[in-house]
């Protein structure tokens, strides 16, 4: 079965139920299907056309917006793979991941046009509307796309920074995310009768996941095209929302709007909250549940690569809060040594994973690919340990990984980016606790003698290259940055000064938000 096998049949059992709200837009089923089919029959038809290999992929660099929606499961239905790409990408990253991925075709939002590289000249640009598409608008219910596409198709690449912090392009099968869709009923029990809220950017796997299950079920989902706290309570009381996905960052915006101005929330009738991407904090959950107390919260803990891996239901909630739960439904899982062997109760080891969410691999990465899919199992190189009544806690990354935002950042890429400086002689990236991103970028750096620069200079420089949230919020100078005997810098020994309030230096930028 592919993602968007449902759609014929929700279109015709009832067409004019609402699939997607969108600001003053409302699509219906039957209109949802008519435009997805319209965008696989002219991507089928550019294929017969123009001969372009196995890889059709079609980049997406729009904003949140129901046409995404058509593209992406156009691009489904068709046998191509949708290649969103975050508009939050400065413009180098931008041309570093479309060089290297190459999509046969950009479809573009016009305010994004020139952000475009110049060696696009030779691939299909197509402005995010159905006139740049030549596209009709009356076909019927019974114009279908006459093409046999199995479920183990990719369909989808997303990204996720590698160590060098080059994009690695992670690929998904249709069979991965169905299977993924069958876990969800049975871990969640999402119905058709659901009004679901999608308040993030579809760049971030959780939030387009939850609109393609959706409608995948036949549920309704209502589109932010931006977050804000105020547009998240408008929507709940203006729509009867039922189901809200959000990540942690976001409940902290939401708390501080509603604890600055003082709102009281309208009566709604939100059933399920589930969050994402980084740990939910207890002290979190508890305003949630004040504010929602008919509400039922989930969190999950998952990745890019290998999908749903842990969930904390109300039951975990109240028995184990600081978890990130037990195996999610068809998952097993091992915690084991460096000789790979299982550890006991209790005992720190590597995370592994075996289950039928896997990710195919990384986009003509083999090597890559290796060091996540590992005979029948998986690892992205979490760190956690099992309690005694199989809930897991996760300890960390095996490497350096931050994770701000919901959104992974690897230090080696940032400090790259500021030893490019050449007034900056060493510099050091890591992530400190933080009550609203989980944790903030902060940077160490040593200044080549004699020379000196303004913390807002550094932060302009690394936003020419890096998207915002990579970017240090914290920025401290010292005189002498501590090395090991191999000559590497002693990150542990840093970390401690630190977090022990020992630095001998200067803070230059304390940014929270």
């Amino acid at each position: 079965m592919l993602i968007t096998d449902t759609l014929s049949n929700h279109s015709t059992v009832h067409p004019d139920k609402p699939a997607i709200i969108s600001g003053d837009r409302t699509i219906t089923y039957k209109e949802l299907f008519i435009q997805v089919n319209q965008v696989a029959s002219y991507l089928q038809d550019a294929k017969r056309n123009h001969p372009i290999g196995n890889d059709k992929k079609i980049a997406i660099l729009m904003k949140n917006r129901v046409e995404f929606l058509y593209y992406f499961l156009g691009a489904a239905k068709a046998g191509w793979i949708a290649v969103p790409m975050d508009p939050k990408w400065s413009k180098k990253e931008l041309e570093m991941a479309l060089h290297q991925y190459e999509p046969q075709m950009v479809v573009i939002d016009e305010s994004y046009v020139d952000r475009l590289p110049h060696f696009m000249n030779e691939t299909q640009i197509m402005i995010a509307n159905h006139e740049a598409l030549n596209l009709t608008t009356d076909l019927s219910l019974d114009t279908l796309v006459d093409q046999e596409i199995s479920d183990q198709q990719p369909f989808y690449m997303g990204f996720t920074s590698g160590t060098t912090g080059r994009p690695k392009g992670f690929i998904r099968s249709h069979r991965s995310w169905v299977k993924s869709f069958e876990g969800s009923q049975v871990e969640f029990g999402i119905l058709p009768e659901e009004w679901v809220l999608v308040p993030g950017p579809f760049v971030h796997s959780t939030f387009l996941y939850a609109a393609v299950h959706a409608l995948f079920i036949g549920a309704t989902v209502v589109l932010l095209d931006k977050f804000s706290p105020l547009k998240v309570m408008d929507q709940i009381t203006r729509f009867p929302v039922t189901v809200m996905y959000m990540v942690p960052t976001m409940f902290e915006a939401l708390a501080a709007e509603i604890e600055e101005e003082k709102i009281k929330l309208e009566k709604n009738q939100i059933r399920m909250i589930l969050s994402a991407g980084a740990k939910w904090s207890p002290e979190s959950k508890q305003k949630v549940s004040c504010w929602f107390p008919q509400a039922h919260l989930f969190e999950f803990y998952g990745a890019s690569e290998l999908s749903f891996i842990t969930v904390l239901g109300p039951e975990g909630n109240r028995l184990k809060p600081d978890s990130v739960g037990r195996p999610f439904h068809q998952v097993n899982l091992a915690i084991r040594d460096d000789e790979g062997n299982e550890v006991k109760v209790g005992e720190i080891g590597k995370l592994f994973v075996q289950s039928p969410f896997v990710f195919t691999g990384y986009y003509r990465n083999e090597e890559e690919t290796k060091q996540v899919l590992q005979d029948d199992w998986a690892t992205v190189h979490d760190l956690a340990w099992q309690d005694e009544d199989g809930y897991i806690y996760l300890v960390g990354r095996e490497k350096n990984m931050i994770i701000c935002g919901g959104l992974n950042v690897y230090p080696e890429e940032v400090e790259n980016v500021l030893k490019r400086m050449p007034e900056i002689e060493e510099a050091v990236v890591f992530g400190k606790p933080d009550t609203y991103w989980g944790e903030k970028v902060i940077a160490v750096i040593q200044f080549k003698q004699g020379q000196d620069r303004k913390a807002r200079d550094i932060q302009t420089n690394c936003r020419k290259y890096l998207a915002g949230y990579k970017c240090p919020r914290d920025i401290h100078v010292m005189k002498d940055i501590p090395y090991t005997s191999s000559g590497k810098v002693a990150r542990k020994l840093l970390m401690d000064r630190l977090s022990g309030e020992a630095l001998t230096g200067t803070t230059i930028t304390g940014e929270s938000k």
